[in-house]
Parts: structure tokens; C-alpha cells; sequence
């Protein structure tokens, strides 16, 4: 019963709880709003190609979003995609490190975006991370540090 009146509102339950990621901006900074409407005042603005936003529920083209403090705010559906490939964001400064010898590759600041390849056990994930320098490193990191699919 509760089913039938979302989907009769517009909101599709069976959607929900998925990771979906900012789209690149062509120049401009994408707008989450406080409500699924054009006009709906501004919550607050992203601009970080990849960010990783979880989906709390759908309306019309509008897609009700969190990030990894909890904001919460409407986007169009234009402004997000859903990848194959994942990404998370870092909590907090975190190390990379190798699998075997826990040596440590490289330091990552808070607020991060990363390419997750896959989650090794309920512990660690592997991931990617682009440097300045442009080298691709791999390694992996505790999930603890980790907001993301």
C-alpha cells in the first residue's frame, strides 16, 4: 500500500539508496535545491566532477541526494550520472597503501575524490588515485576512510 502512494507521488522507493555522481559542469557550478522544483531555493552548490551523492528518494526528473555530511537537497537528473565505475570521497586524511607491506604510497587530504576499483573485505577497499603528478598509483585504504559506493 505505502508503495502504491509513493509511486502515485512521483517518488519511486525501489530507486533509493544508490550512489549516483556529479557530472562534470560545462562551466558552471551544478545548484542542489531544497526542493524538486527549478525555482526552489538554492541548499547549496557542487562543483566536483565525480562527487559521490547517495539517491534518498526520486520525484518527476528530480533526484533527492546526500553527501557524506548529511546535506540533503534536490538535483535534476541531468546534473548526476550512474557508472559502472565507482568513486567515494576520503573522510578524512588518510594513507594509500600497499597490499602486502602496508608500506605507504601516498597521503590524501579530506574531501578527495577517488576511483574505488572494488571492496577487497568488510575492512578495505582497493582504489586508484590520479595524483598532481599525473601518475595512476593503486593501493588500498580502510573503509572507515571511505564515503561511497
Amino acid at each position: 500500500m505505502l508503495y502504491l502512494l509513493l509511486t502515485l507521488w512521483g517518488i519511486t522507493p525501489s530507486k533509493c539508496g544508490h550512489f549516483v555522481y556529479l557530472k562534470a559542469p560545462n562551466s558552471r557550478a551544478v545548484r542542489v535545491r531544497k526542493g524538486p522544483k527549478s525555482k526552489s531555493p538554492v541548499a547549496c552548490i557542487l562543483t566536483t566532477p565525480k562527487y559521490p551523492l547517495k539517491v534518498i528518494q526520486e520525484y518527476d526528473n528530480w533526484k533527492q541526494i546526500a553527501d557524506h555530511e548529511g546535506v540533503l537537497g534536490w538535483v535534476h537528473k541531468s546534473f548526476v550520472m550512474s557508472s559502472e565505475k565507482r568513486y567515494g570521497v576520503t573522510l578524512s586524511a588518510c594513507k594509500l597503501m600497499q597490499k602486502d607491506t602496508h608500506q605507504v604510497i601516498a597521503e590524501m587530504p579530506a574531501g578527495l575524490v577517488i576511483d574505488l576499483l572494488h571492496k577487497v573485505d568488510k575492512n578495505w577497499f582497493a582504489l586508484a588515485k590520479d595524483p598532481t603528478d599525473g601518475k595512476k598509483m593503486t593501493g588500498f585504504v580502510p573503509c572507515s576512510c571511505i564515503w561511497g559506493e
